[in-house]
């Protein structure tokens, strides 16, 4: 998914949301080598056997070429994000 809201804006409220569930595993990475961009990872455990993760990518200052093919962002794009859904018990 994309938005048009900025990292800091996308990030704060993944991490409001999962603040209310145990908080598994948070990263986040600001390596300042250009073909590396900004990127935060959280991951929560929902119930006994369910868990929620958000990997969430700055996308701004992106080169044009950053992503390519059937990737290639829209120029209005500031932040790319996934959600991912886990039910270990099934």
């Amino acid at each position: 998914m994309l938005y048009k809201k900025s990292y800091e804006e996308v990030k704060k409220y993944y991490q409001d949301i999962m603040s209310k569930y145990e908080i598994r595993n948070e990263q986040e990475y600001n390596d300042p080598d250009p073909d590396e961009l900004p990127t935060y990872y959280i991951e929560a455990q929902l119930g006994e056997k369910l868990y929620a993760a958000v990997y969430i990518i700055d996308v701004s200052n992106a080169p044009d070429d950053y992503f390519e093919g059937e990737d290639k962002l829209p120029k209005n794009a500031r932040t790319t994000f996934s959600l991912q859904y886990l039910d270990q018990g099934e």
